[in-house]
């Protein structure tokens, strides 16, 4: 299965299953930046009205894909990643080509990531057509939102901060009020004893230059 035909399938599938969605990921960040980007992976932001774990789960599987699950602790990183990811909960299903981990694959973020139910929400009126008939994407300033979240669990993320620079290069017509306003919700926060790295933009985004 090459990238376009997992986009496809798994849009095919979350469409059936009348999941709300959006695109997010490399694929979403492209879009917007000031050049694209290579991504093996094709990522859906899902907003179901539980977990979504056992949804995500059998889409994966659909697709004939090795499933495998990532938690918080995953996310957030650090040296207590393997004592605490037992206790925190799931927050992406991912799916893999079997007996090839290099492969194509798809990665289903669910609705405990704190900004993907208000992102897919307003990706509804935000649809992209890839080939096959339009489907949602997010909107340029919740890919920013979705990347700085990022960064701010783990500062060794230079994909996103990549996407991040490359975004802010491109100079949009940006909702600098909703970025910050996001941000301050899901409780974002980069202290730069700890972000020293980031380019000023990043810090002019922020508001904090």
């Amino acid at each position: 299965m090459n990238l376009s035909e997992c986009l496809e399938q798994t849009t095919r599938l979350l469409q059936k299953k009348e999941i709300p969605f959006a695109l997010a990921g490399g694929l979403a960040a492209s879009l917007y930046r000031k050049e694209p980007r290579l991504t093996g992976d094709v990522d859906f932001a899902l907003a179901t009205e539980g977990t979504g774990v056992s949804e995500a789960k059998d889409i994966v599987h659909q697709l004939d894909f090795r499933s495998g699950l990532r938690r918080q602790a995953d996310l957030d990183g650090g040296p207590l990643v393997s004592i605490r990811k037992k206790s925190t909960p799931i927050v992406m299903v991912v799916g893999r080509e079997k007996g090839n981990a290099m492969g194509v694959g798809t990665n289903l973020l669910l609705p405990r990531i704190p900004w993907v139910s208000t992102a897919v929400e307003r990706a509804q009126e935000h649809q992209v057509d890839f080939g096959f008939g339009p489907i949602p994407v997010l909107t340029v300033e919740d890919v920013i939102v979705a990347k700085c979240y990022a960064l701010s669990k783990a500062v060794s993320r230079p994909k996103d901060l990549d996407d991040l620079q490359s975004i802010l290069e491109a100079e949009h017509s940006l909702d600098l009020i909703y970025i910050r306003a996001q941000l301050e919700n899901i409780d974002v926060t980069f202290p730069k004893s700890r972000y020293r790295h980031f380019p000023e933009s990043v810090w002019k985004l922020l508001g904090k230059s």
